[in-house]
Protein backbone atom coordinates (compact mmCIF):
# COMPACT_ATOMS: atom_id res chain seq x y z
CA UNK A 1 0.00 0.00 0.00
CA UNK A 2 2.79 2.41 0.88
CA UNK A 3 4.48 1.81 -2.47
CA UNK A 4 1.18 2.40 -4.26
CA UNK A 5 0.80 5.72 -2.45
CA UNK A 6 4.41 6.77 -3.02
CA UNK A 7 4.29 6.04 -6.75
CA UNK A 8 1.06 8.04 -7.04
CA UNK A 9 2.74 11.19 -5.72
CA UNK A 10 4.25 13.77 -8.06
CA UNK A 11 7.31 15.82 -7.14
CA UNK A 12 5.01 18.62 -5.96
CA UNK A 13 2.94 16.29 -3.75
CA UNK A 14 0.03 16.21 -6.18
CA UNK A 15 -1.81 13.02 -6.97
CA UNK A 16 -0.76 11.71 -10.39
CA UNK A 17 -3.90 11.10 -12.42
CA UNK A 18 -2.17 8.42 -14.49
CA UNK A 19 -0.88 6.48 -11.48
CA UNK A 20 -1.67 2.89 -10.61
CA UNK A 21 -3.59 4.16 -7.58
CA UNK A 22 -5.93 6.30 -9.70
CA UNK A 23 -6.38 3.44 -12.17
CA UNK A 24 -7.28 1.11 -9.31
CA UNK A 25 -9.77 3.59 -7.85
CA UNK A 26 -11.36 4.37 -11.22
CA UNK A 27 -11.76 0.67 -11.98
CA UNK A 28 -14.22 0.34 -9.11
CA UNK A 29 -17.90 -0.08 -9.94
CA UNK A 30 -18.86 3.09 -8.06
CA UNK A 31 -16.72 5.24 -10.37
CA UNK A 32 -18.67 4.33 -13.49
CA UNK A 33 -21.95 5.05 -11.69
CA UNK A 34 -20.91 8.62 -10.82
CA UNK A 35 -21.82 11.68 -12.87
CA UNK A 36 -19.02 13.75 -14.40
CA UNK A 37 -19.60 16.47 -11.80
CA UNK A 38 -19.42 13.93 -8.97
CA UNK A 39 -16.20 12.51 -10.43
CA UNK A 40 -14.65 15.97 -10.52
CA UNK A 41 -15.66 16.71 -6.91
CA UNK A 42 -14.40 13.29 -5.82
CA UNK A 43 -11.03 13.86 -7.53
CA UNK A 44 -10.65 17.30 -5.91
CA UNK A 45 -11.42 15.88 -2.45
CA UNK A 46 -9.08 12.96 -3.05
CA UNK A 47 -6.29 15.30 -4.13
CA UNK A 48 -6.70 17.36 -0.95
CA UNK A 49 -6.59 14.25 1.21
CA UNK A 50 -3.69 12.88 -0.80
CA UNK A 51 -1.62 15.98 -0.06
CA UNK A 52 -2.05 15.24 3.64
CA UNK A 53 -1.03 11.62 3.07
CA UNK A 54 1.97 12.72 0.99
CA UNK A 55 3.14 15.04 3.77
CA UNK A 56 2.82 12.20 6.28
CA UNK A 57 4.80 9.82 4.04
CA UNK A 58 7.54 12.41 3.54
CA UNK A 59 7.73 12.91 7.30
CA UNK A 60 7.89 9.15 7.91
CA UNK A 61 10.62 8.72 5.30
CA UNK A 62 12.60 11.57 6.80
CA UNK A 63 12.29 10.14 10.30
CA UNK A 64 13.37 6.70 9.05
CA UNK A 65 16.43 8.29 7.46
CA UNK A 66 17.21 10.24 10.62
CA UNK A 67 16.54 13.62 9.04
CA UNK A 68 13.52 15.83 9.13
CA UNK A 69 13.16 19.12 7.31
CA UNK A 70 10.62 21.24 9.14
CA UNK A 71 9.70 23.07 5.92
CA UNK A 72 7.98 19.91 4.72
CA UNK A 73 5.38 20.15 7.46
CA UNK A 74 4.35 23.57 6.21
CA UNK A 75 3.08 21.98 2.96
CA UNK A 76 -0.25 21.09 4.54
Amino acid sequence: MRELLETAMGADGELLTNSDLMTLLKDQENWSAMSEVSKQVWEEELNTTFKEVAAFILKQNAEENGTFISALTGAI
